[in-house]
């Protein structure tokens, strides 16, 4: 073969594995999407920005754990949330203090959500957690997070996990 077969040879070879590098790249974008309008809250329940949920229970986990039952104003539902996300929480009245912390409840109960906060001496968001009560607001952010089970849907689970967070 001469040199023109092999550049052609080349060009076709090269032509073809950027197709299949492009077409497997677009197929894992498109996977990662799927998986994340999954993720996305319905529209219906209506909650896209910060809100101000009420603190409806607090229970003494141990000496540094609380757990926090929250719920929307209006008994609106909590949105569908996967098992493994979290909620952030504005902290007091600074709007930038952003703290987040995992769902501990089931995904299947939507009256209320609890998020259990360990005290840390130096933090900035356990300390004022642990100093709210029952009835007090706090300002929430929707359900958020991509450490999930995609198969959670799929059949039973259960999840065990140590430690807060």
């Amino acid at each position: 073969m001469g040199v023109e077969q092999y550049r052609a040879l080349f060009m076709l070879v090269s032509g073809a594995s950027l197709f299949f590098i492009m077409l497997l790249v677009l197929r894992g974008m498109s996977r990662r999407n799927q998986g994340e309008s999954a993720l996305e809250l319905k529209s219906e329940e209506g909650w896209h920005n910060k809100e101000q949920l009420r603190i409806v229970e607090i229970v003494n986990e141990s000496e540094t754990i609380k757990s926090f039952r929250l719920r929307r104003m209006g008994n609106k539902p909590m949105p569908s949330f996967l098992p493994g996300q979290f909620i952030s929480f504005q902290i007091g009245e600074d709007e930038k203090l952003i703290r987040s912390y995992s769902i501990a409840s089931s995904s299947e109960s939507r009256a209320s959500l609890v998020v259990a906060v360990k005290a840390l001496k130096d933090g900035k968001g356990s300390p004022w957690f642990h100093s709210l009560k029952v009835g007090d607001m706090v300002w929430g952010y929707p359900p958020r997070g991509h450490f999930v089970d995609p198969a959670a849907s799929s059949g039973r689970r259960v999840y065990v996990a140590g430690g807060v967070g």
